[in-house]
């Protein structure tokens, strides 16, 4: 599973879960077709990082990136338990925020 957005300034980011679906890996190309996160360019992605990784007991099953109309580019990923978690980032920061301000992620909605 994974995902991509090209953020407001232009930053093309990439989402994957790996192979365990305990951990989500990252990695974003600059908007001139640079090196993909310390990659080759014209590579596939390389350079991933780790991005986040799930609560203990849990595993990811679903990722989901969009920008928003005032250029903020929103991070989810769904859980097994239902739960989803979430982040953004600001037009042309590299920080990632969450609305509880702690951690990579934060706990977006409670399933019902």
């Amino acid at each position: 599973m994974a995902c991509s957005e090209v953020s407001a300034s232009g930053h093309l980011h990439y989402w994957t879960i790996g192979p365990q679906r305990r951990q989500i890996w990252f990695t974003v190309q600059a908007p001139q077709g640079g090196n993909w996160g310390g990659g080759q360019a014209g590579q596939a992605p390389a350079g991933l990082s780790p991005f986040a990784e799930a609560p203990a007991g849990r595993t990811f099953v679903s990722v989901a990136a969009r920008v928003s109309r005032n250029g903020v580019l929103n991070f989810w990923a769904g859980l097994d338990n239902g739960d989803q978690l979430g982040c953004w980032q600001r037009p042309n920061e590299s920080e990632w925020r969450t609305w509880s301000g702690s951690g990579r992620l934060s706990l977006f909605a409670r399933r019902p």
